[in-house]
């Protein structure tokens, strides 16, 4: 699901309706997405070939104190990242707890 850890910059997302109906299906919010961003995320490539636009992760604990993976990609003409999903992952509390997070 996850490959190497990543250094990116991230100044900010991109938020399609579509993204957000999506988050919502799974319990999370922009918000619960932005409070992982502005807290110092662990960043990881995807996995080639495991995801159809993401290519990279973040991890890390949103307001409500949930371990979220949250899964985007660049969108380069804007330098922002698109966000496709994120949700409350095992792997997620397993790779904070490993880096010493919680």
């Amino acid at each position: 699901m996850v490959g190497e850890p990543a250094a990116i910059e991230i100044n900010g997302f991109l938020w399609a309706e579509s993204s957000i109906r999506h988050l919502a299906e799974h319990g999370v919010s922009p918000a619960d997405v932005e409070h992982v961003r502005a807290h110092g995320p662990l960043v990881y490539r995807t996995k080639p070939g495991e995801f159809r636009y993401a290519t990279h992760a973040l991890v890390g604990r949103d307001g409500q104190d949930r371990s979220l993976i949250v899964f985007i990609s660049e969108d380069p003409d804007r330098g922002l990242w698109r966000v496709h999903t994120a949700y409350r992952a095992r792997l997620a509390h397993e790779l904070l707890e490993r880096e010493g997070r919680i």
